[in-house]
């Protein structure tokens, strides 16, 4: 719970979801595959398979419409919740 509530981890996750932005940017791929792609790569050092890519894609989709067509709020949301996922809980 800690990390879905602290301040700090929402800011990382901000910072997180602009720095995946800018990537993709410069790729000039604006796709929310590219989006997932980068998040993927970042944080979990590998890419998605192809079922966490079109789950990712369709929760983008989904924040976005929550966020009422804000998709900078949406991709700040979705790092968040790759951050709290259970790949952050142990340590191989």
């Amino acid at each position: 719970l800690m990390l879905m509530n602290n301040g700090h981890v929402r800011k990382l996750s901000a910072a997180f979801a602009a720095r995946v932005s800018a990537i993709v940017e410069a790729q000039n791929t604006h796709h929310d595959s590219a989006k997932i792609e980068t998040v993927y790569g970042l944080a979990l050092s590998r890419r998605p398979t192809d079922q966490e890519r079109r789950i990712g894609i369709a929760a983008l989709k989904e924040l976005e419409s929550k966020w009422q067509g804000n998709s900078e709020k949406a991709l700040e949301t979705f790092c968040h919740a790759i951050l709290n996922s259970a790949a952050f809980l142990y340590i191989d």
